[in-house]
């Protein structure tokens, strides 16, 4: 009797489970999976931020120092020098005749604000000269003549408010007479807009899955 020999059976190789679609290898998300899903999270925050809405109310927000916290031009309340018509000339002794501050391009009737935040010291005539003089953290005293006063003393300012207008020249020299003292000596009060301004630490944002 003759024998059917059959051909051997083929054998299909077992799919590697890692590519079977829609089953996990474990019930744990791939570290890659929740690296995504972080990502996704800071991208939807950011173009949030970057919405038609936040860019209004970034520019709600005043360009003053008030929300830095630093220094701004007194007739102006924007960052940036002034244009100063008679500079700093302070005398060699106390006594002795100087300039003792800067004079500043200004009209009359125009706003006059606070250089940097404050609490104002003196409000009221010196010499016959409408005069507001500001305290400010770090031991500095900023004084604006002839200034007609929206403030009162002891009421507190920040920086780039509003402390009253500027009155008709009393000397030779229009424009705003601005002076600065630290620790009772007289420094360049234009210096201050050079200082850095103050940071507050802001805490972390959240973001989901973090």
């Amino acid at each position: 009797m003759n024998t059917l020999h059959l051909p051997p059976a083929i054998s299909r190789p077992h799919p590697d489970p890692a590519s079977r679609p829609g089953r996990p290898l474990s019930g744990r998300c791939h570290p890659h999976s929740r690296w995504l899903h972080r990502l996704a999270a800071l991208l939807l925050v950011v173009l949030v931020a970057a919405a038609p809405g936040g860019a209004v109310a970034a520019a709600a927000v005043p360009r003053t120092a008030a929300a830095g916290g630093g220094w701004v031009n007194p007739v102006t309340s924007f960052p940036g020098r002034p244009v100063v018509v008679r500079d700093f000339d302070p005398p060699a002794r106390r006594w002795l005749a100087g300039h003792r501050g800067v004079d500043v391009a200004a009209a009359p009737g125009q706003p006059i604000y606070a250089a940097g935040a404050g609490t104002v010291r003196f409000a009221g005539f010196v010499a016959l000269t409408p005069t507001v003089s500001i305290r400010h953290p770090g031991g500095i005293i900023t004084t604006y003549q002839p200034v007609k006063a929206a403030v009162a003393a002891g009421q507190p300012v920040s920086a780039g408010q509003l402390i009253g207008q500027l009155s008709e020249p009393v000397t030779v020299w229009p424009g705003l007479s601005w002076g600065a003292r630290l620790d009772g000596v007289y420094i360049n009060p234009v210096h201050l807009l050079d200082r850095p301004p103050i940071r507050l630490k802001t805490r972390p944002t959240f973001i989901p899955g973090s």
